[in-house]
């Protein structure tokens, strides 16, 4: 008799031992790494199937798995609803420096303005204009989410700045005149740094366009390098970047002393402080070639000369080498694909409404002709 109860009690004693270790991996994970929300019946182990059958694991094991699976889903829900609570409840601050740019002005804070009535009230949205003393910009009609200062600056990066310390969002953004935001592109960044809350600074793709709103190419963005930013070029472009609050509240400004490449040293001293980074491989937004842009003139050329030149010998000589390395990080990222890409911005003969545009096999390269993007 003790001979034919002996294979069960084994059996009885395995299944159990599998049952702790099953919980002890729930219990490991459910702050909310890596468990499947596969139903008990579709788990491998046979007691799931069929928890009537006493020699299956206890009934207190099988209540302590059930209620401990519950919890996890419970906390997991509970999460997902937290995080999109937060992205509701996100302000966004967008500061535009303008000076004697007023039609393009116009249609950068309409593509800001359009996303907040969108939203209806799910975000928050205060669009700070921070001009230096272009005439008559004061008649300019403006959406209530825009409040427009006249002070005297120093330049662009000052006027930043100075939008800046007005501000009160807990995500912070910059947009040119001749830049805008695409359709969705703020909920969006919500969403994304609500998500991750760990992350300090947000990089996303963004589309390159003639003046008339003609596509001309699509820049897929990577996380960048400090020593690429400093030695070689900026990889990530302005219009879509977002950072934190706090990265102002420490001190990280953008730089008055230049007047071309300010965005560059701002971006090498996030990453020189060490500020999480992260990308969204979306177009948030897109930068208009209108022939006046100044980052790519000789004047920007010669300030990231002399900025290239402060670094001491032989780092100063990396360049080619980071270069390189560079090409074949958006090599492998699949950044040199063509695009097939639909997408909506207001023009200088619709500035009421968005008007569609369809890119096919849109390059990746950058223009370098300012006179043949301008048609």
């Amino acid at each position: 008799m003790a001979d034919r109860a002996a294979p069960k009690v084994a059996f009885r004693r395995r299944e159990r031992g599998r049952a702790k270790t099953e919980l002890l991996k729930l219990q490991q994970a459910l702050p909310g790494q890596g468990v499947s929300s596969r139903p008990l019946s579709s788990l491998r182990y046979p007691w799931f199937k069929n928890a009537r059958r006493r020699s299956r694991g206890t009934p207190t094991e099988r209540r302590g798995l059930l209620t401990l699976r519950t919890t996890f889903s419970l906390s997991a829900f509970s999460l997902s609803v937290f995080q999109l609570l937060i992205s509701l409840l996100m302000h966004l601050s967008i500061i535009t420096p303008s000076y004697g740019q007023p039609d393009w002005l116009r249609l950068c804070v309409a593509s800001v303005a359009d996303q907040v009535a969108a939203a209806a009230g799910a975000m928050t949205v205060e669009h700070i204009i921070q001009d230096g003393g272009t005439p008559g910009i004061e008649t300019l009609p403006l959406p209530a989410d825009a409040r427009l200062f006249v002070e005297k600056d120093v330049g662009m990066y000052d006027a930043i700045n100075r939008g800046l310390e007005k501000s009160t969002g807990e995500i912070c953004a910059y947009l040119n005149c001749d830049e805008q935001y695409l359709p969705g592109a703020l909920g969006k960044v919500a969403e994304w740094f609500a998500l991750h809350p760990e992350k300090e600074v947000l990089f996303g793709d963004a589309l390159l366009v003639a003046s008339t709103g003609k596509p001309l190419s699509y820049r897929q963005v990577m996380p960048p390098s400090r020593w690429h930013t400093r030695l070689v070029h900026l990889a990530t472009l302005s219009c879509a970047m977002f950072f934190r609050r706090s990265c102002f509240e420490e001190g990280i400004r953008f730089p008055v002393n230049y007047r071309m490449i300010g965005d560059a040293v701002f971006v090498h001293e996030l990453l020189a402080r060490g500020k999480r980074v992260g990308v969204l491989n979306e177009a948030l937004a897109a930068f208009t070639f209108t022939g006046e842009n100044l980052g790519a003139s000789e004047a920007a050329r010669a300030e990231s000369a002399g900025w290239r030149n402060e670094v001491p010998f032989p780092l100063n000589k990396t360049g080619p080498l980071l270069s390189i390395h560079h090409r074949i990080r958006k090599l492998l990222e699949g950044a040199y694909q063509a695009r097939t890409f639909d997408y909506r911005l207001f023009t200088s003969d619709s500035h009421e409404a968005r008007r569609d545009f369809h890119a096919t096999q849109l390059s990746w390269k950058w223009p370098s002709d300012f006179q043949e993007v301008k048609s």
